[in-house]
This record gives structure tokens, C-alpha cells and sequence, in this order.
């Protein structure tokens, strides 16, 4: 099976072509992004392992199909500041590739539902959304969902360690998660509220304690309903761990909307200069996800949570590998393009992402008045 990587010189790039050749798969593992300078560094590094590079436009819909054309199962780590989703899904589905994304963009899920619909007897394997929030997240709220006769609403909350976002993508993450509107599922329709709104403290179980998080701008209230149509409410709200870089960050976002495009370069380096001030060897804030689903079991009103903490992006690269081995086991056996709640199950990654340092909690409780 010939493997690419998009995205291979980002930090979760990095990160999987690194587990790759540890593995010993670099055999014919093809390292694909538009950085000359990183690639070049990356085959230096691994040469003797038997990789290569490749360059790559990815807002190039031309160089996205010669790429995968060379390739069996494309891994993409591309951000949706380097490429619309909606473009790579259709070149994979155009070539017949098997494609795992850890895309976050909650903009290109319409257009991938539609091209899901269009697709008729596809003959790729298409997964997107393989990441931390969505993907990790999914895929708790579908298993403590389904442990229920009844569910009213699911509440996801993240907190991303800065460390994890000194990079142009996560930068550019950031600013895109709290810029503009954003999605919440609510009385069984999907709304528009503004990002980085309804702040509320959050405490995070495994000892990362109280953390703000507000509106988000994430996929899970578009895709959840598709798996639970039962549910009436999905709400995805985040923030960051550390003391508080939260409101800058917020600002900045707001700004992406009156601001020119050339200007988002400056707008991201703001970013960075405000998570430098919460990063670097001396702190060690740890990423922590919370998904809190509220309905009836055995007629009893309950509410079930689920807590991780780790690296969101050990932990997106960990989705994305565990993902490709099921692909290689065979266990993965229908062809289209699913999210990961409809196609996949948490026990299947729980171990892999234990071994990676994402640590799991749960607690049981009465719903709040």
C-alpha cells in the first residue's frame, strides 16, 4: 500500500511520518506539502528509510490529483487555512483513493454531504474529521450516546494547549475557531451563533480543573445529528489552558472579518506572540476535551461524561494512524464518505490513544436543573 501524507511538514505531519517510519512503513511512504525547505529536511532525515517528497499546491486542484494518483490512501494534516476540504474529498472520490482527514473546517461540511449524495457507488474510503475535536470527540459522544434509551443534548468542550498551536496552521486554527459565526444544534435544528460567545468556566476532570471556553466554530453540530437523530441539542464550545490568553485571541479572530486577506499574516503572528507568552519548556498545561451527554437510561434522567487529556496533536496523529490500520486490517469495508461516528467505534482507538498519552475519564450523574 503506497501512503502519502499531505500536510507532512506541520507539526502533526511531522508527527505521523514519524510514527510511519518508526513503524517501518517509509517503504514507499511519500511526504507531500507546499514547504520546499521543510521536505527537504524531512528526506534528509529520513533518507535512508526509503521515503520521498513531493511538492505540493494544495489549493491546486491539478497538483492535488497528480499527488494522488501516486498514491493508494491519502493522510491528510492540511489545515483549512492551506485548502478547501470540500476540493480534496472530491479529488479522492475523482481518483478512487481512500482518504483519512483530520480536518476541523466546519464550513466545507455542507459541501461534503453534498458530494456524498452525488457520489453514487464510490470506490473510496473517505473519513473526515480524524482529530481531537472533531474525531476523539465523536467518538465519545456516539459510544455514551448510544448507552442511553434517550438523548436530549450533547455538550462538547475543549482546551488546547498552546504549545500544540506554535505553528501557522494552528495558529491560523485558532483565529478560524472563533472568528465570525459558528454552529449549534438546538431544539432539533441547526442555528448560527457568534463565535467566541456564551463564555462559561468548565472544569476538566484529571486534574486540569476550571477553564473557559465559549461558541466554537466545529463540525460535531452538523455531523452528531446525522448519527443521533434523536438528540435536540449539540453545542461545541472551546478555549485554551494557561492564564487567560482567551480574549486577545477572541479580538483578533473578530478582526479576520473587516480586515483585507493580506492582513491575516500579521493577525496570525499576534496570535503566536500571544501563545508565546503561555508556552515553552517552563509550563506544562496539557490539552483536555469534555463530552457531556444528558438523556434517560432505564427511564432515569442521567447525565454521562467523558473526559481525556494529552496532546491534541499526539492524539490527532495517533486517530489518523489507528484509522489507516484498520483500513490495511480490512476492517474497514464500506466504500463512501462517512464522518467518524458513523463508520467507526472508540474501543477501536481507546488503546492506541492510551499509548500515545491521551488519558481517559468518566463520571455519572444527575442532569442540572
Amino acid at each position: 500500500m503506497r501512503i502519502g501524507v499531505f500536510g507532512a511538514a506541520g507539526l502533526t505531519g511531522r508527527r505521523v511520518i514519524q510514527r510511519l517510519v518508526s513503524s517501518g512503513e517509509s517503504q514507499g511512504l511519500i511526504a507531500a506539502d507546499r514547504h520546499a525547505r521543510a521536505l527537504n529536511d524531512l528526506f534528509n532525515l529520513h533518507r535512508s528509510q526509503g521515503i520521498s517528497v513531493r511538492y505540493l499546491e494544495a489549493s491546486d486542484a491539478q497538483s492535488v490529483r497528480e499527488r494522488m494518483k501516486e498514491m493508494d490512501v491519502v493522510i491528510s494534516c492540511l489545515s483549512a487555512e492551506d485548502v478547501d476540504e470540500t476540493s480534496l474529498v472530491a479529488s479522492a472520490l475523482e481518483e478512487g483513493k481512500d482518504f483519512l482527514s483530520a480536518s476541523d473546517d466546519a464550513s466545507a461540511i455542507p459541501g461534503i454531504r453534498a458530494l456524498r449524495e452525488e457520489a453514487g457507488h464510490p470506490n473510496s474510503r473517505i473519513i473526515v474529521g480524524l482529530g481531537w475535536s472533531p474525531g476523539l470527540s465523536n467518538l465519545l459522544a456516539s459510544y455514551t450516546a448510544k448507552r442511553m434509551e434517550q438523548v436530549d443534548r450533547i455538550k462538547i468542550a475543549w482546551s488546547l494547549e498552546p504549545n500544540d498551536l506554535q505553528s501557522p496552521g494552528g495558529q491560523g486554527r485558532l483565529l478560524r475557531a472563533f472568528s465570525d459565526r459558528c454552529y449549534s444544534f438546538q431544539e432539533g435544528r441547526t442555528r448560527e451563533v457568534r463565535a467566541g460567545s456564551w463564555e462559561e468556566w468548565q472544569h476538566f476532570p484529571g486534574g486540569l480543573g476550571w477553564r473557559g471556553v465559549s461558541y466554537s466554530n466545529q463540525p460535531e453540530p452538523l455531523t452528531l445529528p446525522l448519527a443521533l437523530p434523536e438528540v435536540l441539542e449539540v453545542q461545541t464550545k472551546g478555549g485554551l489552558s494557561g492564564t487567560r490568553p482567551d480574549y486577545l485571541v477572541h479580538t483578533l479572530a473578530w478582526l479576520t472579518q473587516i480586515m483585507p486577506n493580506y492582513a491575516r499574516e500579521f493577525l496570525r503572528h499576534l496570535v503566536g506572540l500571544a501563545l508565546s507568552s503561555q508556552s515553552g519548556p517552563g509550563y506544562q498545561y496539557q490539552s483536555g476535551l469534555l463530552v457531556e451527554v444528558t438523556g434517560r437510561r432505564r427511564k432515569i434522567p442521567v447525565t454521562l461524561t467523558y473526559g481525556a487529556k494529552g496532546s491534541y496533536l499526539d492524539a490527532t496523529a495517533t486517530m489518523l494512524l489507528q484509522a489507516l490500520k484498520l483500513l490495511k486490517m480490512g476492517a474497514i469495508t464500506r466504500k463512501g464518505i462517512f464522518f467518524p461516528e458513523e463508520i467507526l467505534h472508540i474501543r477501536d482507538f481507546a488503546a492506541s490513544l492510551f499509548g500515545a498519552g491521551v488519558h481517559f475519564y468518566i463520571s455519572e450523574g444527575e442532569p442540572e436543573s
